[in-house]
């Protein structure tokens, strides 16, 4: 959150670190700005689509990944003849948006804790206790 409100609050400033053009600084800015407005969302899609990797259902965040990202295309193409290039950012942010809800919803259902691994297989230990491969 803190830094949500420091790009927000500093998004010129940060632009200028790396130009002097005054174009540039301003398309940077609009977009740290923008950028801003979502980055829990983006947070949510990188550490759901891990968590889901890592409990072994990678299908979540292919599902939701590759149709959403291929929606850009048509929301830039819609956008960006009216709001120029913040239309192009405003494109790509709405999908991170709408991916960092989606993942999140899909996640707090709980499906990915009956996964069962097809690799890791329990055999019975000499104790009759179960061990892991």
């Amino acid at each position: 959150m803190i830094y949500t409100v420091l790009l927000f609050s500093f998004s010129s400033l940060i632009a200028s670190f790396f130009t002097d053009d005054v174009n540039v600084i301003s398309a940077a800015s609009d977009f740290n700005k923008i950028t801003a407005v979502i980055l829990i969302f983006s947070a949510a899609e990188v550490v759901f689509s891990g968590a889901f990797s890592g409990a072994g259902d990678t299908l979540p965040p292919a599902l939701v990944g590759l149709p959403v990202n291929l929606l850009r295309i048509p929301l830039a193409a819609l956008l960006s003849p009216v709001l120029g290039l913040n239309g192009i950012w405003i494109a790509i942010c709405s999908t991170v948006f709408l991916k960092g809800i989606i993942l999140t919803i899909w996640f707090r259902k709980g499906k990915w804790k009956k996964k069962k691994s097809k690799i890791i297989k329990p055999r019975p230990n000499i104790l009759g206790l179960t061990e892991v491969e």
